[in-house]
């Protein structure tokens, strides 16, 4: 099952991805794909946004020398006493336990079915999707 992230369309040109590039001395599109390594790899690590980590190992995921400290200049991330311990600012907003949830009782459920069909129960199929039709 694909796993996914809630990323906003205008994520590339935020103010902070653009200071991130800046900082960085990177392209923007190189900073957007920190940020997408870096995201993906919280997705990961933790539920509340909280990862015991430091800003070397933030720059070693995103794979951009000095992105963990722009991020946490633009306020996207915030580190304890000298540098560890990482909060993600306003987690529960964008990557919050309901998608987890969503996603983790969509597997359950397929694992449910596979396991009725494995054992010859019935299985009630998903709703058919309606179909548009091709009359140009």
């Amino acid at each position: 099952m694909a796993r996914w992230l809630k990323i906003g369309v205008d994520t590339p040109n935020k103010p902070a991805i653009r200071n991130a590039a800046r900082d960085c001395g990177c392209s923007q599109g190189d900073a957007f794909l920190a940020f997408f390594r870096l995201y993906s790899w919280l997705d990961e690590q933790t539920t509340d946004g909280v990862v015991a980590t430091d800003r070397e190992e933030v720059d070693a995921v995103a794979r951009i020398p000095g992105f963990g400290a722009s991020l946490e200049r633009s306020g996207w991330l915030s580190f304890g006493p000298d540098g560890e311990g990482l909060r993600v600012t306003n987690w529960e907003a964008h990557n919050g336990q309901c998608s987890k949830r969503r996603a983790q009782s969509a597997k359950l459920m397929n694992a449910l079915r596979e396991e009725r069909r494995r054992a010859g129960q019935p299985v009630r199929p998903l709703p058919k999707m309606p179909t548009r039709r091709k009359d140009g």
